[in-house]
């Protein structure tokens, strides 16, 4: 501010000295969270922030805050001072429930929603993004699903497919399990040369473990829950496929 004076005769004075009024900034917001929105009881005219970019349209008191990410605010008052930002308001990703897998027909399928992918032995599968997908190649499957915002569900369980040209082979006497049912330990009986590969499945094929089978090959099942189980064991002349009930 400053002001000037004029005399009768219009003759007008020098200005005075400037006096400054400085601009008194408004209270910091104050931000609080419920049901999936941010509010402030700051008054003025507010102005929203995600990710440090201004939000169109966000300058009411409460805002929906469904993506993940950053959020504050700052108010301006009627002569444009402009307070200084509320803290930082983090939204956290919630991920989508875990996929469950289901198996039949050559195929796996799941009911999850959002944005899928199948992976095979680790691998994303080039278009598998929908519901359901051929499984004829053997390998392990996995599906993760994502929301609209990108946040990941956790994997869904590893599902085994093994070569099915032939179910059993037959060597130098039957394959076969004992006892059959378990409680503690399974000894796999005629199964014999090179240390071999095997995984261990529910009836549903959800994997229950993996590993590598010796000479005089036996299982620890006694963690196992009760219920019958699939030993898959992959040998050069075919798989070995026997199941066994776990009391």
């Amino acid at each position: 501010y400053h002001v000037v004076s004029a005399d009768q005769y219009g003759c007008t004075s020098a200005p005075s000295d400037v006096f400054t009024v400085e601009c008194v900034p408004p209270d910091s917001p104050v931000i609080v969270a419920g049901d999936g929105n941010l509010f402030t009881a700051a008054e003025g005219d507010l102005q929203w922030y995600f990710n440090g970019t201004p939000i169109d349209g966000g300058t009411t008191a409460c805002i929906d805050a469904g993506a993940p990410g950053e959020y504050h605010v700052v108010s301006a008052d009627q002569y444009g001072c402009t307070s200084a930002p509320s803290d930082v308001f983090t939204v956290e990703c919630v991920p989508p429930a875990t996929p469950v897998i289901e198996v039949g027909d050559g195929q796996l399928c799941t009911a999850a929603e959002g944005d899928l992918q199948w992976y095979f032995n680790g691998t994303p599968i080039d278009g598998g993004t929908t519901a359901c997908i051929d499984a004829g190649a053997p390998g392990e499957y996995h599906v993760l699903a994502a929301d609209q915002y990108g946040c990941v569900s956790a994997p869904s369980e590893t599902v085994v497919v093994l070569p099915t040209q032939v179910d059993v082979y037959h060597g130098p006497g039957d394959v076969r399990l004992a006892p059959n049912p378990a409680s503690g330990h399974l000894r796999i009986i005629g199964l014999d040369g090179p240390e071999t590969r095997y995984a261990l499945t529910d009836v549903q094929g959800r994997l229950v473990r993996t590993g590598t089978l010796a000479a005089a090959p036996a299982m620890d099942v006694a963690d196992l829950a009760p219920g019958v189980y699939v030993l898959r064991i992959a040998r050069p002349e075919g798989a070995v496929r026997l199941r066994f009930v776990k009391e």
